[in-house]
């Protein structure tokens, strides 16, 4: 498979998705197994609706332990039981915000059972998350987390704060 490169300054990023979108280079989850990735594989997982402060800081923290960072960006579905009105950006739109941020892949992850796929296919080493995820019981208890102390910043608190602005 012939992997198409952004034309941005991110010479190494990808979009993997089940389904190809005509905005955004691609390639299936699966594949990703068949490269070489550059050790070792970290993934960070989550919404990442309104990029923020803390966003960047768990991603930059994963870009000093990886060889390889793997994004795995709920989909647009996942990120609508958040709550009403979300998500805020599309897939693309937040997919397209990352394409700034040190990052080698972005993955779709539609449910536990794709996060597991991409898990799995890609070898992963570490997971890096915010430091709010800790303690919260893990569903891939094999693979070694790394908590971000990522201050007050959240998606939600942000929405909460415009929505104020708002009334």
């Amino acid at each position: 498979m012939k992997l198409t490169r952004l034309p941005s300054r991110i010479q190494n990023y990808y979009i993997a998705r089940e389904r190809q979108d005509e905005e955004l280079p691609w390639v299936r989850p699966g594949d990703l197994s068949t490269l070489a990735l550059p050790r070792p594989v970290v993934v960070v997982n989550g919404a990442f609706d309104l990029l923020h402060a803390g966003h960047m800081k768990v991603i930059f923290a994963a870009r000093k332990r990886a060889g390889t960072v793997i994004v795995a960006m709920d989909s647009d579905e996942r990120v609508a039981r958040k709550g009403t009105g979300r998500p805020i950006l599309r897939f693309p739109e937040r997919a397209r915000a990352l394409e700034f941020m040190p990052v080698d892949y972005i993955v779709e992850i539609n449910n536990d059972k794709d996060m597991a796929r991409l898990l799995s296919a890609t070898k992963c080493d570490l997971r890096v998350q915010g430091f709010e995820y800790r303690g919260r019981p893990t569903k891939f208890p094999d693979i070694p987390k790394c908590f971000v102390r990522v201050g007050a910043m959240s998606t939600t608190k942000i929405v909460d704060r415009i929505k104020k602005c708002l009334v």
